[in-house]
């Protein structure tokens, strides 16, 4: 096949998702030609999509070293030098790109990469760049108080949030802006700001579970232990009113809490749920034999280990939990029965 036919059939097998083929179909056009532009570029932002950055960066690298000024090229090595932490190496392809043309993302990744190395004063001057070229951009503002709260300006980042919050152009969910609010505030330590900001964002229309996770997070780090208990039953009314949050998820910190504060009885009950749920999934039988450990009920634990073993294929684990199960039991008996005979 000629180079031509390849690049095309690799665009097919793209739109019909079928990237195995079109990695073959390119990197077949590179043994033809190893420079080619269209290969090497689609090859990088593949990988690129795929979080793959490391193989991505063999063929943006090839692309940077045979065409040094194509903008594509800047861009697509920048980030990925930027996604995989090489942000000095980011910063100077993007500074090159700017030579050529001003660019609202390119203003944008290096005020981040500036944020990440910690030289603020440059990261906020090329998000504000990148605002003056989009005024309207949401992402900018976000970025901005995300930047102002690593700096440890915390009122000002807050006023960014807001600014967004009350703007007729934002596109950003407002659960996660007032999270992003109650986030600032945790690196001040202000657990009564930490708590209204996110109560405000678990209570938002299209709130999703990462959010009640991340607020189970920082109160269960502050030992804030009845706001915690309301986290979950709040949590527990929006699973029940909204099908996309995850049951699954809101018993798992059930679950944890429950360990946490010695409530061994509630967290047997929510395994059980957990396994009513997911059936075939091993890890809820092994957290239940902990909780059933916990309360001394090791033949129960080891009965749970038995079912478990019926759906798990890695035998010598289930051979192990059930030989420290044993050991415990048999500890806690000997314990036992010296304690009866003082």
């Amino acid at each position: 096949m000629y180079i031509k036919e390849l690049l095309k059939e690799a665009d097919k097998s793209m739109e019909n998702y079928k990237y195995d083929d079109a990695l073959v179909y390119l990197k077949s056009v590179l043994e033809i030609d190893e420079s080619n532009y269209s290969a090497l570029m689609t090859l990088s932002k593949i990988y690129t999509d795929f979080g793959m950055f490391e193989e991505a960066k063999e063929y943006a690298e090839k692309l940077y070293k045979k065409y040094p000024e194509s903008k594509d090229t800047l861009f697509t090595l920048g980030f990925i030098y930027q996604s995989l932490g090489r942000l000095k190496k980011a910063i100077s392809l993007y500074k090159k790109f700017l030579e050529i043309e001003k660019n609202y993302f390119v203003y944008l990744n290096m005020g981040m990469s500036y944020a990440l190395l910690k030289y603020y004063r440059k990261a906020i001057e090329n998000i504000n760049m990148a605002i003056e070229m989009e005024p309207e951009s949401s992402e900018a503002y976000v970025e901005k108080g995300d930047c102002l709260t690593m700096m440890g300006k915390y009122d000002d980042a807050i006023s960014e949030y807001e600014k967004l919050l009350n703007s007729k152009f934002n596109e950003v969910e407002e659960f996660s802006l007032y999270a992003r609010m109650g986030d600032t505030m945790a690196y001040t330590n202000d657990i009564k700001e930490v708590i209204k900001y996110y109560n405000i964002a678990i209570n938002c229309e299209n709130v999703e579970d990462y959010i009640f996770e991340d607020y189970f997070e920082i109160l269960f780090r502050a030992e804030q232990y009845e706001e915690i208990r309301l986290l979950l039953l709040n949590y527990e009314n929006a699973t029940n009113e909204n099908k996309e949050l995850s049951r699954i998820k809101m018993l798992n910190l059930q679950g944890r809490f429950f360990v946490k504060v010695a409530d061994y009885e509630n967290a047997q009950k929510v395994c059980d749920k957990m396994i009513i749920l997911e059936p075939e999934n091993f890890r809820h039988y092994v957290n239940l034999a902990y909780v059933l450990e916990l309360q001394h009920k090791y033949d129960e634990a080891l009965e749970y280990v038995d079912k478990m073993g019926k759906i798990m294929e890695d035998k010598e684990f289930t051979k192990e939990l059930k030989k420290r199960i044993k050991k415990n039991k048999k500890k806690f008996e000997k314990e036992n029965k010296e304690r009866s005979e003082k």
